[in-house]
C-alpha cells in the first residue's frame, strides 16, 4: 500500500463521492477508483459500499479507516516538526470561519498574515459552526475561527483569541435609542430581529434575552447567513437587533453615532477562539494565524475576560466570565 492510496481512501470517506474525492486529491476519478480498489485488494477487506446514489464505509472498513487517519496524521507531523525546528511557517492550510465573523474579521488580518507568511498557501471556507467542527474532525479543515464554547468533541483544542462585545443597532427613532446605555433586561425576544436557527449568534442573543425574562414570545426570524441583511431591514423599518462590535465597521459614521447603543458594563460578549485538532498538526501556522488576528483587532475588543459576561453559543448555558 502507498501513502497516496491511504489519502485517497480518507478523501472518499470524507466526501462520500468519487468525483469530489478525486477533485480534492487533484487526480482523475478513474485513477482514484483504481488506487482504492488496489488498496482493498491488498488488505483483503472491502472498505466502501459503492451504491449508485452514494458511497458508504463498510462496517469492516470503519476501524481500518480510523487507523489510516492516525497514520496520515502522524506522517504529516514529520513535516510540521521539521518546519518548527527550522523556524519555518510554510505549507498549505485550510481555515474555516463562521459567517457572523468572516466579513469583519478577515479584512483585518488576512493581508498582514499573507505578507508576513508568504510561504503559507491559505484557503478559507465560511460555514456554520456545526459544519466547521465536523470538518476539523474529518481532517478537511486544519482549524476554524468560532464563537466558543461550542459543542466540540474532546479531541479539539480551543485557543482563545478575544472577547467581542455585543451592541444594539436600532432603526432611527426607535425607543431603544432613548437610552444612553442598555441592559440585558431591555432586550425582548418577541421584538428583536434575528438570523435563522443555523447560526450560533442567534442562540447567543436568545440566551441573553432569557437571562432577563422567564417567558417571552418568539422573535422574527430571517433565513439568511448575513448580518448585512439584518442591518438593511432595520434601516427600512422600526426594529432593532444585536450586532457583534466588529460588524459595525460597515455602518456609516452617522449610524455608528446615532443608531448604536452599548450595554452597561459588564456587558455581554462572545468569546472568539481558534479551534483545531489536538494532534496539533501545522502548529506553527496555527500560532501565526492566532498572533496575526490578535494583533489586528481594534482596542474596543477585549483581549481578556475582565468586565465581560460571555454568552455561550450553546443556548443551554449562560457563562459568567472568570476573573
Amino acid at each position: 500500500m502507498t501513502h497516496d492510496q491511504l489519502k485517497y481512501a480518507l478523501a472518499l470517506q470524507t466526501f462520500k463521492n468519487f468525483s469530489r474525492a478525486a477533485e480534492s486529491c487533484r487526480i482523475s476519478q478513474p485513477s482514484l477508483s483504481v488506487q482504492i480498489a488496489k488498496l482493498e485488494e491488498e488488505l483483503g477487506v472491502k472498505l466502501f459500499d459503492r451504491a449508485k446514489s452514494s458511497v458508504k464505509v463498510t462496517v469492516e472498513g470503519e476501524d481500518i479507516l480510523k487507523q489510516i487517519r492516525v497514520v496520515i496524521d502522524e506522517t504529516s507531523r514529520i513535516n510540521d516538526v521539521a518546519s518548527r525546528v527550522k523556524g519555518e511557517v510554510q505549507g498549505a492550510f485550510h481555515l474555516g470561519i463562521i459567517p457572523t465573523l468572516a466579513p469583519a474579521l478577515l479584512p483585518l488580518f488576512l493581508s498582514s498574515f499573507r505578507k508576513q507568511n508568504p510561504q503559507v498557501r491559505l484557503s478559507v471556507d465560511e460555514e456554520p459552526t456545526e459544519s466547521l467542527i465536523r470538518r476539523i474532525g474529518e481532517g478537511s479543515l486544519d482549524a476554524a475561527v468560532l464563537s466558543t464554547p461550542a459543542r466540540c468533541p474532546e479531541s479539539l483544542v480551543e485557543k482563545v483569541l478575544f472577547y467581542e462585545p455585543f451592541v444594539v443597532f436600532a432603526s432611527t427613532d426607535h425607543p431603544m435609542l432613548s437610552n444612553k446605555r442598555v441592559t440585558p433586561k431591555q432586550i425582548l425576544a418577541d421584538e428583536i430581529l434575528l438570523l435563522d436557527d443555523a447560526h450560533c449568534f442567534r442562540d447567543q442573543v436568545l440566551q441573553l434575552c432569557r437571562a432577563g425574562h422567564e417567558k417571552q414570545g418568539h422573535p422574527l426570524r430571517i433565513k439568511s447567513g448575513s448580518l448585512h441583511t439584518l442591518i438593511e431591514i432595520i434601516r427600512l423599518e422600526k426594529n432593532y437587533t444585536l450586532l457583534p462590535l466588529l460588524s459595525t465597521s460597515s455602518l456609516s459614521k452617522a449610524e455608528q453615532k446615532q443608531n448604536l447603543r452599548s450595554f452597561v458594563q459588564p456587558g455581554p460578549t462572545r468569546k472568539v477562539s481558534l479551534v483545531y485538532h489536538q494532534s496539533r498538526l501545522k502548529q506553527s501556522i496555527i500560532d501565526a494565524i492566532a498572533s496575526s488576528i490578535v494583533d489586528s483587532i481594534p482596542r474596543q475588543v477585549f483581549l481578556t475576560d475582565d468586565l465581560v459576561r460571555v454568552i455561550s453559543p450553546d443556548s443551554r448555558h449562560f457563562v459568567p466570565a472568570s476573573r
